[in-house]
C-alpha cells in the first residue's frame, strides 16, 4: 500500500508546478463543496422551522446587556536586577454575576415538512393517428456539362 502512495506522490511531484497547484485547488474546492452540501442537508430543515416572529424578535428587538467596564490593572515596576524566571503579578478579580439566560422556545413549523413520496406515474396523453403520407421519390434532373 505504501508503495502505491509513494508512486503516486512521485508522479505528483514530477508534474509541472502549475498543474500541481491546479490539482490542489480543485481538490480543495471539491472537498469544500462536499462539506457545504452535508451542512446544508443538516441545517436546512432546522432553518426552515424557525418562526419568523421569533427571528424578528431576536434581530429587531434585542437589547444589549449592560456589562461593567473592567478596571485597568497596574503594571509591575521593572527592577534593576534581572531575575532568572520572570514572575507575572496576577490580579484577583471577583467573578462576574451569572447572566440570566432565557430558554430557547420550542421551534414549531408553520407547515409540516412533507416527507418525500414516490412519484406517481401519469398516463401519457393519447396520440393522434398518423396520417398516411406518400414517400418522396428521388429523380435526377439533367444538368448542362461545363466546358473546360
Amino acid at each position: 500500500m505504501s508503495e502505491i502512495v509513494r508512486d503516486l506522490y512521485e508522479r505528483f511531484k514530477a508534474l509541472n508546478e502549475t498543474l500541481r497547484l491546479l490539482l490542489a485547488v480543485s481538490a480543495l474546492g471539491i472537498c469544500s463543496l462536499y462539506v457545504l452540501g452535508i451542512v446544508s442537508l443538516i441545517a436546512g430543515p432546522r432553518l426552515r422551522q424557525a418562526p419568523v416572529v421569533y427571528a424578528e424578535a431576536i434581530v429587531v428587538t434585542a437589547t444589549p446587556t449592560e456589562t461593567p467596564t473592567p478596571e485597568p490593572t497596574t503594571t509591575p515596576v521593572p527592577t534593576d536586577t534581572p531575575t532568572a524566571t520572570p514572575t507575572v503579578a496576577l490580579t484577583i478579580v471577583p467573578a462576574p454575576e451569572v447572566p440570566t439566560v432565557e430558554a430557547t422556545p420550542t421551534q414549531r413549523s408553520v407547515q409540516p415538512i412533507a416527507a418525500p413520496t414516490e412519484p406517481k406515474a401519469e398516463p401519457s396523453p393519447p396520440r393522434r393517428a398518423a396520417l398516411p403520407t406518400s414517400t418522396p421519390k428521388a429523380h435526377v434532373t439533367p444538368t448542362p456539362h461545363k466546358r473546360r
